[in-house]
């Protein structure tokens, strides 16, 4: 009995040793060939810093660390950064391959940096994988030839497969400039948690993402300035059927709180299957006025609100290749009012209607109706109404806006530091024609009645 129970020891001394001599003496080997296949099939620079694989630590675990890993751009984008990391981590249980299924415990990306440039040439530095060779060009003479079903060794079709249980990136940023678009924008605060346990046929789903410092400029006029985006949701995962089942969920954007309920199903063939009802979380008019650039970006915390909001939309219907599902969109604001402490003048009775309602198996079908938009500005009504209708086919649009902005008081009511304004308008239009009158020149067809007039308008940045 001594001598077995020595034996066995010996045994797991030795295997123990394997565990941790393995991967220190293969190491640099295995290193040297993912560098060497990963240079290869890119037209940049991959490199990092250090190399690490453990399997003892967390045994039977497998992980393998990239340290400061780095992606450069070559000939044009020669220095350029495109990726950064401090980390990779992939880590899996190599052993689960034996049962086809690759466990992949987790792979995460810590303190990515992504940096996309587009010159204006339309050359891009993300373009870094070389296309394909072209197949040749099949004889048509020749005889079909039936697909080949990969096997494994005992002659049975291959099953292999693999499922992961958490995603992660840590503290990342983004930044994007577009010389031909005009864009330039960025996300200085990214966070990603998805986890599940995919190799279950059912399984709790839960995704967490969350962008701070969002920052957008489109042509030269800022859009977004320290934005915020959040999504914290709670799903069933039919793993089996590839259905989701929505539970817990909140959707933030800046001061907008969303939440949804439904279902996401993506059959086999490419499809995916959307069954999903949204609406407001939180009910005040101040959330809506997040939205707003030129309010969100000048002290939108001291801002000095009323009234209330209703928003509320579904997405109902299949989207694959040129089908997209039905979707609609309520907005209505009552008694909406806002100010800022410093400032002489607001905003006030701010009544907001508008329904738009967009078919996906017949997109002509889509219509937008704003039946009401009106505000006192500055104590000066503006009103606005607004239909639209078959816009594929032969887009209609009937309306009236009624009003008077005196352009330089507009700074009395919301700060304008960066920019100066001047000029009057004075408005009192009906309108309701289609597209196709104006572009056949039947202007005895449109109906349009009013006037507009505009006057020393000025505009500084």
């Amino acid at each position: 009995m001594k001598k077995i129970i020595r034996i066995f020891f010996i045994t797991l001394g030795a295997l123990l040793i394997l565990l941790i001599t393995l991967p220190i003496l293969f190491k640099g080997k295995i290193e040297a060939i993912v560098k060497t296949e990963i240079n290869k099939s890119v037209t940049a620079q991959v490199d990092w810093d250090r190399f690490s694989l453990n399997l003892f630590r967390g045994f039977p675990d497998l992980s393998i660390n990239l340290h400061n890993m780095s992606v450069v751009g070559i000939d044009t984008f020669a220095g350029d950064t495109l990726v950064a990391l401090k980390r990779f981590e992939f880590r899996a249980n190599p052993f689960s391959a034996i049962k086809k299924n690759l466990e992949v415990k987790a792979v995460v990306l810590n303190r990515p940096l992504i940096n996309g440039i587009v010159l204006e040439d339309g050359t891009a530095n993300y373009d870094i994988v070389p296309p394909s060779e072209q197949a040749p060009e099949k004889d048509v003479t020749e005889e079909p030839v039936e697909k080949e079903e990969s096997v494994d060794e005992a002659g049975e079709p291959s099953s292999m497969g693999a499922s992961l249980k958490r995603f992660a990136i840590e503290n990342g940023r983004i930044f994007y400039k577009d010389a031909v678009m005009g864009v330039d924008a960025a996300i200085e605060d990214l966070n990603l948690e998805l986890a599940g346990d995919f190799s279950m046929a059912e399984t709790e789903l839960t995704l967490g993402i969350y962008l701070e410092g969002i920052q957008a400029k489109y042509g030269g006029i800022r859009y977004m300035k320290d934005g915020s985006f959040g999504l914290d949701l709670k799903a069933d995962a039919d793993m089996v059927q590839s259905k989701y089942t929505l539970k817990e969920n909140e959707i933030r954007i800046n001061g907008l709180v969303l939440g949804a309920q439904g279902t996401v199903e993506m059959p086999d063939d490419g499809s995916i299957i959307t069954d999903l009802t949204f609406g407001t979380k939180e009910t005040s008019f101040k959330t809506l006025l997040s939205m707003v650039p030129a309010i969100y970006l000048s002290d939108f915390e001291v801002l000095k609100t009323s009234g209330s909001l209703e928003l509320d939309g579904t997405v109902k219907g299949t989207l694959k290749d040129s089908i997209y599902p039905d979707a609609t969109l309520q907005l209505k604001v009552k008694d909406g009012f806002f100010s800022y402490p410093d400032l002489p003048k607001d905003v006030s009775d701010v009544q907001i209607a508008l329904l738009v309602d967009f078919k996906g198996s017949n997109m002509d079908a889509t219509s937008v109706n704003l039946d009401r938009f009106h505000l006192l500005l500055g104590g000066n009504p503006f009103e606005i109404k607004l239909r639209a209708d078959h816009p594929f086919s032969d887009l209609h649009v009937a309306g009236l806006v009624k009003g008077n902005i005196d352009f330089a008081t507009l700074k009395d009511i919301v700060p304008m530091e960066d920019l100066d304004l001047d000029g009057k308008l004075e408005t009192d239009l009906e309108w309701d024609t289609k597209l196709s009158y104006i572009e056949k020149e039947q202007y005895e067809d449109v109906d349009l009645d009013g006037l507009v007039a505009i006057s020393g308008v000025h505009v500084e940045a």
